[in-house]
């Protein structure tokens, strides 16, 4: 079991290598909480140090506070990361009101033993439940608590990308299927595992965590194809680039402790806590939640909030699609853009993609980012002999993704509003059965037999539907695209 002592240590250590948690420290504990004259002295130098906003490493502490150079830098060299000081300052608190009840209970000893008695039993009793009180409140005053206004600080925010992504905070990139979505979290994430800037924005390099959602094979061709365009070894990102092997129900507990469990098993190896998360999308880790329920958004977020941001202090990132009649904002409770720190919509017209930010609470937004698809031949062929490829993103000079005009002719109106109807009904059906609305399908057939239009009629509206983009169809089954909401 961790002593009091390596525990005050710990804390200590933690203050200095990080700033993360000084805030929350501070609030917990005092000076007087430390056992030894040095350790007090070091707190209070940290202390003074962080509301001056003055750097708290070793060169300045032992320079402004005549604080022991060998001390602080045994102590760094000991304290390998940050992410547990908060813990152990608890720690540090609660060994420091035990100590303290046991002299309020030593000095009440005393009086009793007192002869001849010069305190009243009713005066001892009072003096007793004065001292749990006080000490209660002690042990719980980094529960809630209120602060005077002069204590209130502006703090530079740290970026894990630079002006894009916050450390330790949630985001999203939400679109509508094949939008590229995934692709530009995975340039991004491989930028952060290797290092380099991001579209010239700075990363902060570390461990990335990807939950897949989807097969791997698809996400290994990006990473050969990245790789090869960046011109970076497998060897460079391998200790700082890891993929799940399949999805996570983020919105069950249970589920969410394993995915931590296993990211804290990972990084033993490095010592190094992870910078980002990606999950990869929303609805393939949403396990039999219901994207559209409000209490069941809110499970999903609080439980990645809780064991994934808190518990590392990295950035989430989450992938995640637009809705079927707004391609503007992503499908189901609104309670997740709610709780998003930042909010990025990605678009695609044929090999143009686009990134716009359409939320960052604390900061400025980002400028929007173009780019056009790269075909990157990769160094392996398929079981036919072909050639196999992928793509990167190349960026561009910006160029915003215009709609085309709205939908005219009366038939094609009539068709598509049909279709819709169709997709509504559907998704009605599929929340009746507890399943996902936007897992909603419609046929070709299925939609030509329930159309009031003739035969060739509805032919002439479908194919004049697929010319200007309002519909897709794959596998006999009809797609909404972005252009349909014009209706």
């Amino acid at each position: 079991m961790i002593t009091h002592i390596e525990s005050e240590l710990s804390t200590l250590g933690g203050l200095i290598i990080d700033t993360v948690h000084h805030e929350e420290i501070f609030n917990i504990l005092t000076e007087n909480d430390f056992t030894t004259q040095e350790n007090k002295s070091l707190f209070k130098a940290i202390k003074q140090l962080s509301k001056e906003s003055k750097p708290c490493d070793i060169v300045t502490l032992q320079d402004n506070k005549g604080i022991d150079l060998a001390f602080i830098a045994n102590l760094v060299k000991n304290t390998p990361c940050a992410n547990n000081s908060l813990t152990y300052a608890k720690n540090v608190k609660e060994a420091a009101n035990k100590r303290n009840f046991s002299s309020e209970l030593q000095s009440i000893q005393n009086l009793l033993n007192v002869t001849p008695a010069i305190h009243s039993l009713e005066e001892i009793k009072k003096k007793l439940n004065t001292s749990i009180d006080t000490l209660s409140n002690s042990a719980n005053d980094n529960l809630f608590q209120f602060i005077s206004s002069d204590k209130l600080q502006v703090k530079p925010i740290t970026w894990t990308v630079s002006s894009f992504l916050e450390h330790n905070a949630i985001a999203s990139f939400f679109g509508p299927p094949e939008s590229a979505k995934s692709l530009a979290a995975l340039d991004l994430s491989l930028c952060c595992a290797a290092g380099i800037d991001w579209k010239g924005h700075k990363t902060k390099k570390g461990p990335v965590f990807y939950i897949a959602g989807e097969g791997s094979n698809g996400l290994s061709k990006r990473q050969q194809a990245w790789l090869k365009a960046n011109n970076i070894s497998l060897d460079s990102i391998k200790d700082n680039f890891f993929f799940s092997t399949a999805a996570a129900d983020l919105c069950d507990q249970k589920s969410t402790i394993s995915v931590k469990q296993s990211i804290r098993q990972t990084c033993k190896a490095s010592n190094k806590d992870p910078v980002l998360i990606i999950i990869d999308t929303l609805a393939r880790n949403f396990g039999s939640g219901n994207e559209n329920s409000t209490d069941d958004m809110n499970t999903f977020i609080s439980n990645i909030d809780t064991h994934l941001r808190k518990e590392f202090n990295a950035t989430i990132l989450i992938i995640h699609h637009s809705g079927h009649g707004n391609h503007d904002r992503g499908r189901g409770s609104s309670s997740l853009k709610a709780a998003m720190d930042a909010e990025f919509q990605v678009s695609k017209k044929e090999a143009l993609v686009t990134i716009k930010c359409t939320k960052m609470k604390d900061a400025d937004h980002p400028k929007p980012i173009s780019f056009n698809l790269e075909v990157v031949n990769l160094d392996s062929i398929d079981d036919s002999g072909n050639q196999m490829t992928s793509v990167v993103l190349n960026q561009t000079e910006f160029i915003p993704i215009t709609k085309k005009k709205k939908l005219t002719g009366k038939n094609k109106i009539t068709a598509l509003s049909e279709l819709k109807q169709l997709f509504n009904s559907h998704q009605d059906e599929m929340c009746k059965r507890g399943k996902q609305a936007n897992d909603a399908k419609v046929m070709l057939s299925f939609w030509r037999e329930k159309s009031s239009l003739a035969s060739n009629r509805f032919t002439e509206a479908v194919d004049s539907l697929l010319d200007q983009n309002f519909i897709s169809i794959s596998d006999d089954f009809v797609n909404l695209t972005e252009l349909s909401e014009s209706i």
